[in-house]
């Protein structure tokens, strides 16, 4: 044999080529190739395919297709992690023939590169048949950590993602919303927060006759609360504008009606019940000086 040329192709987790050998006598014998590596799943689409060698990871080892719907699928794909000499994962979704990364929470150091970005016209991609597959999968939080990393996602994603907690229970979810810059400067979705249902705070008496008083922590307790401090700290300026919904007033005034056993901080009650008052009487709201009505001792 004189020579030896091997064409090689790789695509997902499938290896295809040919082979041509020369013969010092002149004589040339051709033939293909191929091999499968091991991978679980069916082999990515080209689309991904080319989406992952732009990035150049090093050595990729799989492309593979783990779960999807009729727009979308979800792609894991395992390469060589130089750094520490193991391979690392990371999920890709493909959806409208666009492809991009879901936040990889193994990865401490993970970047926005190549990561999936939600348009205004993405609707669907927050839909509750795409958020169950997406659950099914165990990536809902994962999912929803990619979309809101992004300053500028669209209202609609963490409007959907609320919404999608009253579909199961789902504490990390709601303290992840209630902790990113979008929620945060929204009054109408931290009224939304501020909704999620709780437990009651209740009473009980002691042996010795004195009274106990428990306040809920558990489940969207935490979320809850950290809604409503945060309405309560801008809560004279939502007073002051003309514009502000009147949902976003009422959850001010129905504060003591969540939070039985304690009072909201600054600014301080003596500013803020004032106020909501003198803008009901000036308005004639009658929802509003009720909720103020029920405020008892000492969140007067």
């Amino acid at each position: 044999m004189t020579r030896l040329r091997t064409v090689l192709h790789y695509g997902g987790n499938t290896l295809t080529g040919s082979i041509e050998i020369l013969y010092a006598s002149g004589a040339v014998v051709r033939g293909k190739t191929s091999a499968t590596l091991e991978c679980a799943g069916h082999d990515s689409p080209e689309a991904v395919v080319a989406f992952v060698r732009r990035l150049g990871l090093p050595k990729v080892r799989c492309m593979t297709e783990i779960g999807g719907g009729r727009e979308w699928s979800v792609h894991e794909v395992i390469y060589r992690n130089m750094g520490q000499f193991r391979y690392a994962r990371r999920i890709a979704l493909l959806w409208g023939g666009r492809v991009g990364w879901i936040v990889n929470d193994a990865m401490a150091t993970d970047t926005a590169v190549g990561l999936f970005r939600a348009r205004p016209s993405d609707k669907t991609i927050t839909s509750p048949a795409f958020l169950k597959g997406i659950m099914t999968l165990g990536l809902r939080q994962r999912w929803a950590k990619t979309l809101l990393q992004d300053p500028n996602v669209p209202r609609f994603v963490p409007a959907a993602l609320i919404t999608a907690l009253h579909d199961t229970l789902d504490v990390p979810l709601a303290e992840l919303l209630v902790s990113t810059p979008q929620v945060m400067r929204d009054p109408e979705l931290l009224v939304a927060l501020a909704h999620l249902p709780v437990a009651p705070d209740s009473t009980w008496r002691r042996d010795d006759g004195g009274m106990v008083y428990a306040t809920v922590t558990t489940g969207y307790a935490r979320a809850r609360g950290a809604a409503d401090d945060a309405l309560w700290a801008q809560s004279l300026a939502l007073i002051a504008a003309r514009d502000t919904p009147h949902d976003v007033l009422l959850t001010l005034a129905t504060w003591h009606d969540r939070h039985a056993f304690s009072c909201p901080g600054r600014p301080s009650k003596g500013q803020v019940f004032p106020a909501l008052k003198e803008r009901a009487l000036r308005e004639g709201d009658t929802a509003i000086l009720a909720a103020l009505a029920r405020v008892k001792a000492p969140c007067l």
